[in-house]
């Protein structure tokens, strides 16, 4: 074999090797990721966002997976509504990480939408419930998402927007149940 190739086989080898003895900040990221083990999994259910009068419905799934030995966390979001002609379109097909920045000590959260990529901290509610927002450049207010699991085990998801963050007006709403 070629020394380049050797090279590249070996490198899984040595970055395993060299984290055999996690790093304070990786048992951090670990334990802050943890707090959102109840998110984990597949869900299924319906969604709605209303912008003036017109309220759009989706059924929405969600795969939530820790990566990374639990150094992150993903959300993979699709959603499908019915179009204009009658037929099926997609209304969205998202990605979000969530991992721990060292630097900040704090929980970060990434999206990927449709092009798109915007950075928040996401902030730990409760056990069950986390709260990301980010400013929202066309129409100068802020929006906010706020994610629980209710008592009876379902996804909850709120969008609101606010143009001075003390009133909140709701814009969209999910509710998944977890798939089996």
């Amino acid at each position: 074999m070629k020394p380049r190739i050797l090279l590249l086989l070996a490198i899984p080898l040595l970055i395993g090797a060299s984290d055999a003895g996690r790093s304070p900040s990786s048992q951090t990221a670990a334990a802050e990721l943890g707090k959102l083990e109840p998110f984990v999994g597949r869900w299924r259910g319906q969604s709605w966002i209303q912008f003036g009068p017109d309220r759009r419905t989706a059924v929405v799934t969600e795969e939530v997976r820790f990566r990374q030995e639990g150094q992150l966390l993903t959300f993979e979001g699709k959603g499908t509504g019915t179009g204009a002609d009658g037929g099926q379109v997609s209304t969205h097909d998202a990605l979000g990480v969530v991992f721990w920045d060292a630097r900040s000590n704090r929980l970060l959260f990434h999206a990927y939408r449709s092009g798109a990529f915007l950075e928040s901290p996401l902030e730990l509610n409760s056990p069950r419930s986390f709260r990301w927002s980010f400013p929202d450049p066309r129409s100068g207010a802020t929006i906010r998402f706020t994610a629980s699991i209710t008592p009876d085990g379902k996804w909850l998801e709120v969008g609101e927007h606010s143009r001075d963050g003390q009133q909140w007006a709701q814009f969209f709403e999910m509710r998944l149940d977890r798939m089996p």
